[in-house]
């Protein structure tokens, strides 16, 4: 079976997305209006999903694959960073862990007073960050230490009830992050 319109156009999207940030990767930013609208589009699909990320990392979208139906649905992109992990270590999308933080980001970090510019610029960075750390000799390593401090530790404050603890810990290592690689 061949690739849904859907899954097509997702993966088309996230190519621009990834062609803008390279012509321009220190001034890439989405405008608040355009985070405003991402966080209240409707979800798609996992397989669009997907095929989004595939786009943005410039990997081919795999012809022989099926939509998988889409009746099952994520909130689109955003996390970056924790998806690069995820993907190192072999795991699924749809992992208790990016679905976990996917929640967090968007019932928690969105909901907060400066919530959605922080979801802002971490869309404007990360990708950035991500594409530094594969082309890096040591990225797994990087990945692996990333998967561990920001992944899992979040993780584990979230289950915890510790959002405040969880945010924290996101964004000190993100930010050390983006000082190293941005």
């Amino acid at each position: 079976m061949g690739i849904s319109k859907e899954d097509r156009k997702a993966y088309e999207d996230g190519k621009k997305e990834a062609d803008n940030i390279k012509k321009d990767p220190l001034g890439y930013a989405a405008s608040a209006f355009d985070i405003i609208g991402a966080l209240n589009e409707p979800s798609r699909s996992k397989s669009e999903d997907e095929a989004y990320h595939k786009g943005l990392r410039g990997e081919q979208l795999d012809e022989d694959k099926s939509s998988g139906g889409g009746s099952e649905s994520t909130r689109g992109g955003g996390c970056y960073l924790t998806t690069a992990c995820i993907e190192s270590k072999g795991l699924s999308d749809d992992c208790l862990e990016l679905t976990i933080l996917r929640e967090f980001r968007d019932n928690y970090l969105a909901k907060m007073k400066r919530g959605v510019e922080r979801i802002k610029e971490y869309y404007a960075s990360a990708p950035r960050i991500v594409f530094s750390i594969n082309n890096l000799i040591n990225s797994k390593e990087v990945y692996e230490m990333l998967y561990t401090d920001l992944v899992k530790k979040s993780v584990n404050l979230i289950e915890q009830g510790n959002m405040k603890g969880a945010l924290k810990n996101y964004f000190r290592i993100y930010q050390n992050f983006k000082k190293e690689y941005f």
